[in-house]
C-alpha cells in the first residue's frame, strides 16, 4: 500500500539575506546538504554517548515522550530518497500539539531538537511540512516573551533564549532567523543577571533548576562562540564562569547535586566537562579534580606525556593557583555552604532558605546523611506556634577553625527561632541547635526533623540517649546533648527515626529553650568512649536557670569540646571556670588542658 503524504500547503516563505531561500527549495536543500558551517551543536560538544540536548532536565523526562522524541531526532540520519511520508507524519501530528501546548521545560527541549534536526530534515521532507514546521518554531520563540523568568526560569530561559539563538545559529541565511539573536542575547545575558547573585550563586528558590540551566547555557554558549557577537554580554559571561564553579561546590561525592533529585540534579560528566572547557581556568581545573569524581579534570586540560610530563608536573607545583575558600554563604540567594575542604569525601553542609522553606542537607565521605525540609513544630502552653516571616541570616563566620551559619524566622505569639549550624573544620565536628525564644514562661513542647537520607539508619544506645547513623557504612555518631545522657534520668525529650526524618524532641518549663545537636563525622573516633555533660553556668556566684543560659561538655576518647549558650539578657557568666560575655561559644579542650576558642558570637 503506498504511503499517503500529508497534502502540501503553500509554505509561508521567510524573508532571506539573499536569494537563496525556503521559496527555492531544491536549491535550498542542496545548499544545506553542501555547507560546512554552521556544524552541527554534536560538533561543537564532544559528549561521548550522552547528547547535549539529554543534559540533566527534570525527573520525569526519561519516561516522557519528549525523551523519545530527542532520542529518535538525534539518531535520524538522512536517507537517499528525498521523501519520507513517516516523517513528515510526525511533523505534522507534532504541529498539531505545539499550538495548543503550555510551555515547560519538556515542550521547550521538544523545540530544540526538532530544530537542530531541521538541516537534516530539509533533505527528506517536502518543502511544506518542513517551512510549517521552522515557522511554528518562530512562533514559539515570539510567544514566549512574556513567560516570567524568576517564575518558570527553565523554561523562559529555553524557548526566550536558547530556542532562537538555535535557530539565528542554524539559519543565518533567513533574515528573520537571524534577526532572532539579538533578542536571545538579551534574554539570555538578562536572565543569567536576574537568577545569580553576582557570584554564580542561584536562589534557593530555584536551586533545582541550576544544572539543567547550566546545561541550557553552556549549550548557548558553545553556539554563541560560533557566531559573530557571541552569546552573552560581558557580565553575564562573568556570571556563568562563577556558576561553573558554584557547581563544583554544590556537587556530593557522587557527582549530583547537592538538594536535587535525580532528574534535575543527575551526574552528567559531559556538562561538567564542556562547562570547565568554557571557562577554561586552571584554578576551576584543580578544583574540579578535588570535587568532582575522577575523569572530569581530565576533560579539561591535556596532559603531556613521558618525561616532559614530570617536567611540568614540577614546574606547576611550584605555582599551583591559591584556592577559593570551600565555604560560601549569600543571604541574597538564601545559600550557605559549610565545607571543610574542596575535597568530596570531607563534611559538607548546605542550607537553602527561601521565605519560611529552609531546607538541608549533609554529606560525608560517601554518604549522603540528610537532604531536604528541615522542619520544626513548636507548642507553647499546648498552642502551636506558626511561621509569620521568612528566614534570615542572622551571622556567617569563616575562618581556619569553623564555618558557621545562624538564621531566625518570626513566629506567632511574639516567639523566635533561631537556628544555629557549626562545622569544625578540624575536629569534622558538626553542631547543629535551634534555640525557640518567647516573651514569658510557658510549658514549651519542641520538635526538630532532620530529613535522613534513604537508607540512612539511626540506631539508638539502649542506655543513654546518643545513637549512630548508619548507611553503608557507619557515618556518624549523633548526641542529643540538651538531653540527660542516661535514659533512665527524667524525661525530657528524645531522639528517634520516624516516617519524617530524625526528630528530635524536648520538653521544658520556661520562657526559652536550647535544642542542640552533636555529630561526630570522624570515622577515627567512632568507637571511642563518649560521654556528654550538662554544666552549671553561673552569675555573680549565683547558678543560671536554664532558660537564661545553658552550658554543655562533649568528650570523645581524648578529644573534649565545650559549648556555651547564653538564650537571655546578656551578661558574664562563668562555665566550666571559663567567663563568657558573649552570646555563643564553642570551644575544644586539647592535651594542654586549656580551652582554645573556635568560635565566639557576641
Amino acid at each position: 500500500m503506498p504511503t499517503k503524504t500529508p497534502v502540501e500547503k503553500q509554505p509561508r516563505v521567510p524573508a532571506t539575506k539573499t536569494k537563496l531561500g525556503p521559496d527555492q527549495w531544491p536549491e535550498w536543500t542542496q545548499h544545506l546538504a553542501k555547507r560546512k558551517r554552521p556544524r552541527p551543536l554534536s560538533d561543537l560538544i564532544a559528549t561521548g554517548s550522552t547528547s547535549a540536548l539529554q543534559w540533566p532536565l527534570h525527573a520525569e523526562f526519561a519516561e516522557s515522550e519528549s525523551a523519545d522524541i530527542v532520542h529518535r531526532l538525534e539518531r535520524f540520519k538522512p536517507p537517499k530518497s528525498t521523501s519520507n511520508g513517516s516523517m513528515a507524519r510526525r511533523v505534522e501530528s507534532w504541529l498539531e500539539a505545539a499550538g495548543g501546548r503550555a510551555p515547560s521545560p519538556l515542550f521547550g527541549i521538544e523545540c530544540l531538537a526538532w530544530a537542530h534536526a531541521l538541516p537534516r530534515l530539509a533533505r527528506l521532507l517536502p518543502a511544506a511540512p518542513w517551512c510549517q514546521l521552522l515557522e511554528q518554531l518562530a512562533t514559539v520563540c515570539h510567544d514566549a516573551a512574556g513567560i516570567s523568568v524568576t517564575e518558570q526560569p527553565l523554561t523562559q530561559q529555553m524557548l526566550c533564549g536558547e530556542l532562537p539563538l538555535t535557530l539565528a545559529y542554524l539559519f543565518p541565511e533567513i533574515e528573520s532567523c537571524a534577526a532572532l539573536a539579538a533578542p536571545a542575547r538579551r534574554a539570555l545575558s538578562d536572565g543569567i543577571v536576574e537568577l545569580l547573585d553576582g557570584e554564580g550563586l542561584f536562589n534557593a528558590r530555584h536551586l533545582r533548576a541550576m544544572r539543567p540551566l547550566l546545561g541550557c547555557w553552556t549549550r548557548c554558549g558553545y553556539l554563541g562562540d560560533a557566531m559573530p557577537a557571541g552569546c552573552f554580554h560581558e557580565e553575564a559571561q562573568a556570571q556563568y564562569e562563577w556558576l561553573v564553579r558554584e557547581s563544583l561546590r554544590l556537587t556530593r561525592y557522587d557527582g549530583s547535586q547537592v538538594l536535587a533529585d535525580h532528574g534535575s540534579g543527575r551526574w552528567e560528566p559531559s556538562l561538567m566537562a564542556a562547562a570547565l572547557k568554557r571557562v577554561s581556568s586552571r584554578k576551576d581545573a584543580t578544583l574540579a579534580g578535588q570535587a568532582l569524581p575522577p575523569g572530569v579534570e581530565l576533560a579539561v586540560s591535556r596532559k603531556p606525556a613521558g618525561k616532559k610530563a614530570a617536567k611540568q608536573k614540577t614546574n606547576k607545583s611550584k605555582s599551583k593557583p591559591k584556592l577559593p575558600d570551600p565555604a560560601i554563604h549569600s543571604d541574597w540567594a538564601g545559600m550557605a555552604v559549610l565545607k571543610r575542604s574542596w575535597q568530596r569525601e570531607d563534611p559538607s553542609l548546605v542550607l537553602a532558605y527561601h521565605e519560611q522553606s529552609l531546607a538541608l542537607e549533609l554529606n560525608a565521605g560517601r554518604e549522603l546523611l540528610w537532604s531536604g525540609e528541615w522542619g520544626f513544630q513548636a507548642r507553647v502552653d499546648g498552642q502551636l506556634l506558626e511561621p509569620v516571616d521568612a528566614w534570615e541570616e542572622v551571622c556567617w563566620v569563616f575562618d581556619r577553625d569553623v564555618a558557621y551559619v545562624e538564621v531566625e524566622a518570626k513566629l506567632s505569639n511574639n516567639w523566635r527561632l533561631q537556628r544555629q549550624l557549626l562545622l569544625a573544620r578540624e575536629d569534622q565536628v558538626l553542631f547543629v541547635a535551634d534555640a525557640l525564644l518567647g516573651n514569658r514562661a510557658s510549658a514549651i513542647d519542641y520538635q526538630s526533623t532532620l530529613p535522613l537520607a534513604s537508607g540512612m539508619r539511626f540506631k539508638p544506645a539502649e542506655a543513654t540517649h546518643e545513637g549512630r547513623l548508619s548507611g553503608q557504612r557507619r557515618v556518624a555518631n549523633l548526641l542529643p546533648i540538651g538531653l540527660p545522657e542516661w535514659r533512665s534520668s527524667r524525661d525530657t525529650g528524645s531522639l528517634e527515626q520516624t516516617d519524617q526524618g530524625l526528630v528530635l524532641s524536648q520538653h521544658a518549663e520556661g520562657v526559652r529553650l536550647f535544642a542542640p545537636l552533636f555529630c561526630d563525622l570522624n570515622p577515627r573516633r567512632f568507637k571511642k568512649p563518649l560521654t556528654w555533660r550538662h554544666l552549671t553556668v553561673a552569675e555573680h556566684l549565683e547558678i543560671s536557670a536554664a532558660d537564661e543560659a545553658v552550658g554543655y561538655r562533649v568528650q570523645i576518647g581524648k578529644h573534649q569540646w565545650l559549648f556555651y549558650r547564653s538564650l537571655g539578657p546578656a551578661g558574664n557568666r562563668t562555665v566550666l571556670g571559663q567567663n563568657f560575655s558573649a552570646e555563643f561559644v564553642a570551644a575544644r579542650f586539647p592535651a594542654s588542658g586549656e580551652a582554645e576558642k573556635l568560635i565566639e558570637i557576641e
